[in-house]
């Protein structure tokens, strides 16, 4: 079986029973979302910035030589004394976030038995889930758009679930 084909999807198929083919799955999902959407926006969002407008607080520190982002420049280095608490909230935020994130993770494994975890391990890549992820990258390396654009996303896909549910 080639990996591609052992990667489809398949109903009913032995590879569901069993906790590897989830596990991956997850794995190669976040792997492959997060570094091609963080890709995408440092293409398209950064070139577009105007770095003399104050409203681009987090990006204004930005080094073009670099094309790098780091924790640092949210740090304390580069801000006031009145920016300060912005900063340390945001990361409260961010650290509260990945807590929850893990915490939702582990009471789902074990929360569930069989068939019913390697279920849960699957919801791990639904949206819902990996706008939070997104929330906590996007706080810890200066990039806001990343947490916003998803928790719209998710507003988007709540409501046409509403719009399905009225529907039906």
């Amino acid at each position: 079986m080639s990996i591609l084909g052992w990667l489809s999807q398949s109903h009913g198929s032995p590879k569901h029973c069993g906790l590897t083919h989830p596990v991956v799955v997850c794995l190669l999902h976040y792997a492959i979302v997060i570094s091609t959407t963080i890709a995408v926006h440092d293409y398209l969002v950064i070139p577009a910035l105007d770095y003399n407008n104050n409203d681009y607080y987090a990006y204004k520190d930005f080094r073009r030589e670099g094309w790098t982002f780091s924790v640092s420049q949210c740090s304390n280095e580069t801000r006031t004394d009145e920016e300060q608490p912005q900063i340390e909230k945001h990361t409260y935020i961010s650290q509260f976030l990945a807590l929850y994130f893990l915490f939702l993770l582990t009471a789902r494994l074990l929360g569930e038995v069989g068939i019913a975890r390697t279920g849960a391990i699957y919801g791990f890549t639904w949206l819902c889930n990996t706008a939070m992820v997104f929330s906590v990258i996007g706080i810890e390396t200066c990039r806001p758009l990343l947490g916003s654009s998803s928790a719209v996303a998710v507003s988007i896909d709540q409501v046409l679930w509403y719009v399905d549910i009225i529907g039906w």
